[in-house]
């Protein structure tokens, strides 16, 4: 059985432990997942955590008008070293890291329908979301008829 250090942190009550946090920190990946655990300190075996990977969960808002410039947040995991975010091989612009969970980036002009999202990491590695994103058509007033009325209706 392979084990790792955790850190615990841990949440007390006037009378005792409510309960403890473990945080698993996975070496070159930067970040930790968490679970729950009457253990405060001591090596957790890794079997009992789920892994953590490099994924993308969701993408919000998840549409956007086909002109591009939508501000786009992408959550997901392992996020942190992002070097791209492409919709449907597009690159988008204005990539701002929010650490490991999160990706912020401005949706380039793109077709109407639905297109993959994919995160392209500085290592190289690639996620992808399939449709993870949706072009829409914004509407527009074009005309009026009768150009003119009757202010009451």
């Amino acid at each position: 059985m392979s084990l790792r250090h955790f850190i615990a942190v841990c949440v007390f009550s006037a009378v005792a432990v409510a309960g403890c946090t473990i945080e698993i920190h996975y070496p070159g990946e930067g970040i930790s997942k968490q679970a729950m655990s009457d253990v405060i300190d001591g090596d957790a075996p890794v079997e009992n955590l789920p892994p953590v990977i490099f994924e993308i969960v969701e993408v919000s808002p998840s549409e956007g008008v086909v002109e591009g410039g939508t501000a786009v947040t992408v959550a997901g995991n392992i996020l942190q070293n992002a070097q791209q975010v492409l919709f449907d091989g597009v690159a988008g612009h204005d990539l701002v890291s929010l650490g490991p969970k999160g990706i912020r980036v401005h949706a380039p002009a793109g077709s109407p329908g639905p297109v993959d999202v994919t995160v392209v990491r500085q290592d190289g590695k690639t996620v992808t979301l399939t449709d993870g994103f949706r072009y829409i058509v914004d509407l527009q007033l074009e005309s009026v008829e009768p150009p003119t009325g009757n202010v009451q209706g």
